[in-house]
């Protein structure tokens, strides 16, 4: 029947889709074609799915990790174009990330570690802000696995605003994932290390080496203000307040715009003063609150994925884990000190079984509100022994070197699958909600943790192939896929029957899958991503290294999975990705007029100077830059506000100042601020850095820098 639709379509392609050269000086058949590239009915087909003419529009966004380059990749689906890199935790000049514009800079400040730049990133798991457990593309978090820090993004203009850095960790590699209302972002430790930033020997890691889950409080709702206590504290400190009440209540884009109007108003002096108090009270939208968040002691286990309960298990959430042998390594051959003892990959894989974390969030929510934590690096930890005693910490064997712990679209089951072992594993929260409620524990671990009955608490094991990674849920009720990195396929199978249902090979060695909106209560279906470690014959070799490879496979209910698209991504090595319908981006078009604190009005552009402190207020429009000629002195430190002043979609303009490594990207509407010390005498030209019209290259200006 298939088959005789496809002859049917390619008949109808045939006659009806003809390629005409000139005025039909000669024709190439569909046929013709395939004859010649050596394509299939099947290849035809795949064509036709992801195939976008001019114009049309994909049904949905990808968010998808840009492993080393600190970044993150958007893309489309079906037709797989890349529409964005997103920068992050990495200086990026096409977006004037990091070149001295004001809060992109500030931005990477807060990446710094012990005082320490670091403006590179391993980004590895996004996460979607959710709505009642749906994606609501308001927000996307991804975390950073090589320095344990989480960034959020802000999906009405695709830019980074916060990254914040995780006091007790080390690095992780199980971050980012949200709480069904975004009331939490989870982030867990990877490597166990001391919390305190000393050094402790190996022997001691039993004592003094932790792992632990991080809760980061997310404030969605209230927008940028200033409360009436602090308004009041700075007058009763004798700093003028008047104006302030009504400045409060309007937007910035940012803290600096922010804390520049105050100081307009109150002067520079107390601003910076009162600085953190403001800022301490400040209520900012969108943003992580560190000192509402708190962390959950764990054991030395090296803990990894998690994933919240929705659902029937809302308000608990799963961790799982590897290196329950608490295995500290044979530091490798010829190492004179333990040179008999095992490598690290052998020795924490003796077990048959390691750990999933199974942790009351709000339990542990109620815990932190009541005083019952100890501050570590200035950040509240709940013990492993409050937790206990509160009933909101258990333990769950799960198969050998787990890689994916992943919940259920109605919050019922979650399914675990283990490197070193053929099969997943599907547990029942019923079966283990009655197994917390009776009390009824298999074991204890060292750290007191109850450890609960593996097969008490399972509804089925599955024997799905080699390697078995992540799983991802289709829209069939009880249709999942699973990974597996070793046979390098793609299992489709039924987590409530218990059976398998299919397999597709990938190329090659797959690690995380996605599918469209796979990670919320109403999963899509209709489309799978396979995300691969290897490419080796799939593209032309551009040197020893390799691109990663996306693979866009149709999952459509009823039909065998069919492999449409290959797409490289040589950008690092993407890890985790979601999906997303398209429509429910809403990005901001252009900035509002005078959104930002230091908004140029076109006609009051100007250069003021107090000592040698210099302030240019200036435009950008097609083609010109007012004032185009700005005259300083060798030494004065410039702070120079630009307005892009068009109100055309996609009117942007960039902003370089030659030989200073000062470059910036201005989108209609807004308004950047860039600060540097004009440290060099000379003529250097400024120019606008994104083509805008048939007179680009005569945007431009001076900048003379006096001796």
């Amino acid at each position: 029947m298939m088959n005789s639709m496809r002859s049917r379509l390619l008949g109808v392609l045939a006659c009806g889709l003809t390629l005409l050269v000139g005025a039909s000086v000669y024709a190439q058949s569909l046929q013709e074609v395939m004859q010649q590239r050596g394509l299939t009915e099947n290849d035809l087909l795949a064509a036709a799915k992801t195939y976008h003419p001019s114009g049309l529009k994909d049904e949905y966004v990808v968010f998808s990790s840009g492993g080393q380059s600190g970044q993150v990749i958007v893309y489309g689906v079906p037709s797989m174009r890349i529409l964005k890199y997103i920068a992050v935790f990495t200086p990026e000049p096409w977006q004037g990330y990091g070149y001295g514009e004001v809060e992109s800079m500030e931005i990477l400040e807060q990446g710094k570690i012990d005082g320490r730049e670091i403006h590179w990133g391993d980004t590895h798991h996004p996460a979607l802000s959710e709505t009642g457990g749906d994606y609501d593309g308001e927000y996307l978090f991804i975390n950073d696995k090589a320095n344990p820090r989480v960034a959020v993004i802000d999906l009405k203009t695709f830019e980074t605003k916060q990254i914040v850095v995780n006091p007790l960790f080390k690095s992780e590699h199980g971050g980012t994932f949200v709480t069904p209302n975004t009331e939490y972002i989870i982030e867990a430790a990877q490597y166990p290390a001391p919390y305190a930033k000393e050094y402790a020997p190996l022997e001691e890691f039993r004592e003094k080496y932790r792992g632990g889950v991080t809760y980061w409080k997310f404030n969605r709702n209230a927008e940028l203000s200033l409360a009436s206590k602090s308004l009041r504290r700075l007058k009763k400190e004798g700093v003028p307040t008047k104006g302030l009440k009504k400045l409060v209540n309007q937007k910035f884009e940012g803290e600096t715009a922010f804390l520049d109007a105050i100081g307009e108003k109150i002067g520079a002096a107390d601003a910076k003063k009162h600085r953190e108090a403001l800022i301490r009270h400040a209520v900012k939208q969108g943003r992580i609150m560190p000192e509402q968040s708190f962390s959950v002691e764990m054991p030395p286990y090296l803990q990894d994925i998690s994933d919240a309960g929705k659902g029937f298990s809302y308000g608990w959430s799963v961790t799982n884990s590897i290196n329950t042998e608490l295995y500290i390594g044979g530091y490798g051959k010829g190492n004179t000190k333990w040179s008999n003892r095992l490598a690290n990959e052998a020795g924490m894989s003796a077990k048959d079984t390691d750990y999933m974390h199974i942790v009351n969030w709000q339990a542990a929510e109620k815990l932190f509100k009541a005083g019952k934590f100890r501050k570590v690096n200035g950040h509240a930890l709940i013990t492993m022994k409050e937790m206990v005693e509160a009933n909101a910490l258990f333990l769950l064997p799960e198969p050998k070197s787990p890689h994916g712990a992943d919940i259920s679209p109605d919050g019922r089951y979650v399914i675990v699958s283990g490197k070193l072992d053929t099969h997943t594993t599907v547990y029942d929260f019923e079966k283990i909600f009655s197994l917390v409620e009776k009390k009824d524990f298999a074991d204890i671990d060292p750290w007191g943790i109850p450890i609960l009955d593996m097969k008490k608490a399972m509804h089925t094991q599955v024997n799905v192939g080699l390697g078995p990674l992540h799983t991802q849920y289709d829209s069939v009720k009880g249709v999942v896929y699973t990974s597996l990195y070793v046979d390098s396929m793609v299992v489709r199978w039924d987590y409530l029957k218990g059976k398998v249902l299919g397999k597709i090979p990938i190329h090659y060695n797959i690690g995380h899958l996605l599918t469209a909106e796979g990670d919320t209560v109403e999963p899509d279906g209709k489309y799978l991503v396979s995300l691969n470690k290897l490419a080796i014959d799939r593209f032309t070799q551009v040197g020893p290294l390799h691109p990663q490879n996306h693979q866009l496979i149709d999952i459509t209910e009823g039909r065998p999975m069919q492999l449409l698209y290959d797409m490289p991504l040589p950008l690092g090595e993407p890890h985790y990705a979601q999906m997303i319908k398209a429509d429910k981006l809403k990005p901001v078009v252009r900035f509002a007029k005078k959104s930002f604190a230091n908004y140029v009005k076109a006609g009051k552009e100007r250069v003021e100077r107090n000592g040698n402190q210099v302030t240019i207020h200036s435009t950008a429009i097609r083609s010109h830059y007012s004032p185009e000629v700005i005259e300083v002195k060798v030494g004065d430190e410039i702070t120079w506000h630009i307005t892009n002043v068009e109100r055309a979609q996609d009117q942007v303009h960039g902003f370089a100042v030659d030989n200073y490594n000062v470059h910036g990207s201005l989108e209609p509407g807004e308004t950047a601020t860039f600060k540097f010390v004009a440290d060099k005498e000379g003529v250097f030209p400024f120019y606008c850095t994104e083509f805008c019209s048939a007179l680009h290259l005569e945007m431009t200006g001076y900048l003379l820098v006096k001796p």
